[in-house]
């Protein structure tokens, strides 16, 4: 194994001093200590992120701001390096120190070699797009195109090791490059995920099964040839607003799942916290997560993620080389059957390189695009039919409960395989709409009756001359699940009551809310 030149550590926030930049506020006689002696630090997060100048989200940067890289002045052998990491864990500046290898793990994918074919259009090959075949069942992408849904409404990013955004079937403005490129001989990788999410709608090669979402932004995981995973997640974040998704193509060295290393556990928590989704790969390592190996990994709690194992085709049953255990929530189709852009195994044309496809993608890759568009998929109907989004515990529970269940759990548990249908169809009982034409109040009562009935109540104000006001019921006797959205396309500002105030809640022309009962009262969320 080569020899590892940094390391990845979150400095105690007492220890940070925060003024325009960022610096560590390390004393004189901390300096001298021999455990910090051969180091200097690097932060890890970009300064735009940190100050939270965009206004995409609502992510709590505080609580990133002492991820740094450790990097080492000198070389030091395996044994040095454990015994640097000793010492510096012994110190009380650290809530936590890692390693970094020089080489990134591996991409989370299983190559094999197969026959070529001579046709340009592929999309018949797309199983994966398809509900019920008989003997195996896709996603059922094509019951979303039914209802004219294809991602519309929603922003992916993904962090992979590289993209061909020259390909033929990806070439687009839409397809961002947030982050220069550090060429290597797995950029094919990115371009096989992102084929699979966003492959143009022409009629050849292929077709993404989420084509028409707003965009896609390729997030390398390198920068000059370093893993700087933490600070291409920021920038990626940056870009994404509550409900847009953020797909993890990653795993750490030996196999296990990307947020092994606490850092990147941290990000994905900061993320899901702002209600943007984060699917990720769960690894091709066949580490049992529920051992007690993991203990540690599960002792950090939930982060909000949505971890996706590699099934069969045929059976729904886990791979060989897939994680597995509780923490994996849901599968995607891993076993050398996905047709996608890139590689070249299945046809490689001109202009070479930009030009060729696979039919072998596979590994917990392959099934993390096809989960990360069934969750485009939905959150695009849902966007549509609501005027707001499904938040990352939502959309994974609503995977879960409406997905296919695994064959079988011989050799572990990876979840369910996602249905569009069957979670779209559940969306549609528990949603009613509330349509408001005319000049007249909205009572409690009414409101209540629904509710009890449904999970979800939309107030539409119509373009009317007149303002509403709406008494919301008490939320004391409703269970935690219930929400009502109220969206004001009248020509004035509307009161709303609720939580049994006197002072309302104004909702100017234009304006929506979404209200949240957490079993006592409405939260404006």
């Amino acid at each position: 194994m080569k020899k590892l030149q940094r390391l990845i550590v979150k400095v105690k926030s007492r220890y940070l001093l925060i003024n325009d930049g960022l610096s560590i506020n390390i004393k004189d006689c901390i300096r001298e200590d021999n455990p910090l002696k051969n180091l200097y630090f690097i932060p890890a997060m970009p300064d735009s992120f940190i100050r939270n100048n965009n206004k995409n989200n609502k992510v709590n940067t505080k609580s990133l701001v002492g991820i740094y890289y450790a990097c080492i002045k000198k070389e030091m052998n395996e044994e040095q390096l454990n015994a640097t990491i000793n010492a510096l864990s012994m110190l009380p500046y650290f809530d936590y120190i890692q390693k970094i290898p020089e080489t990134s793990p591996l991409p989370p994918a299983v190559s094999i070699n197969n026959t070529f074919c001579d046709s340009p259009n592929f999309t018949h090959y797309q199983d994966y797009k398809y509900g019920n075949r008989g003997h195996y069942y896709g996603i059922d992408m094509m019951y979303a195109w039914s209802l004219g849904i294809a991602g519309q409404g929603v922003r992916i990013a993904v962090i992979d090791w590289g993209f061909n955004f020259n390909h033929i079937d990806l070439k687009s403005a839409r397809f961002v490059e947030l982050i220069p490129l550090s060429k290597h001989e797995f950029d094919y990788h990115g371009t096989n995920v992102v084929g699979v999410l966003y492959a143009k709608n022409n009629e050849s090669g292929i077709t993404g099964m989420v084509y028409d979402a707003d965009v896609v932004y390729g997030v390398t995981e390198f920068t000059e040839g370093y893993s700087t995973r933490p600070t291409n997640i920021a920038i990626g974040l940056e870009q994404l607003r509550a409900g847009d998704v953020f797909l993890f193509e990653m795993q750490e060295y030996y196999g296990e799942p990307a947020d092994y290393n606490k850092a990147i556990w941290d990000m994905i928590k900061a993320a899901t916290d702002a209600g943007i989704i984060v699917v990720a790969t769960a690894g091709n390592g066949n580490w049992d997560l529920d051992s007690e190996q993991f203990a540690d990994y599960r002792s950090w709690g939930d982060n909000g993620v949505i971890m996706v194992g590699a099934g069969t085709k045929i059976g729904r049953n886990k791979c060989s080389f897939s994680n597995y255990g509780t923490r994996v929530h849901v599968q995607g189709w891993g076993d050398w059957t996905v047709v996608t852009t890139g590689i070249g195994d299945l046809y490689d044309g001109v202009p070479a390189g930009d030009n060729d496809y696979t039919h072998t993608f596979a590994g917990t890759s392959s099934a993390g695009a096809i989960v990360t568009s069934a969750v485009v998929a939905i959150q695009s109907w849902y966007k549509r039919a609501t005027n707001h989004v499904l938040y990352p515990l939502e959309m994974r529970n609503l995977l879960i409960e409406t997905g296919l269940a695994q064959g079988n759990e011989v050799r572990g548990h990876i979840g369910a395989l996602p249905n569009i249908r069957n979670a779209i169809e559940k969306l549609k009982r528990v949603i009613i709409y509330f349509d408001i034409k005319n000049d007249e109040d909205i009572y409690a009562n009414d409101i209540k009756g629904y509710l009890q009935e449904h999970e979800v109540v939309i107030i539409n104000l119509s373009d009317s001359e007149w303002s509403e006001s709406i008494f919301i019921p008490t939320a004391s006797l409703l269970n935690k699940t219930k929400r009502i959205y109220i969206n004001n396309n009248s020509q004035y500002t509307s009161e709303v009551y609720l939580n049994f105030s006197d002072n309302p809640r104004f909702l100017k022309k234009n304006e929506s809310i979404l209200l949240v009962s957490d079993g006592q009262e409405w939260r404006n969320r």
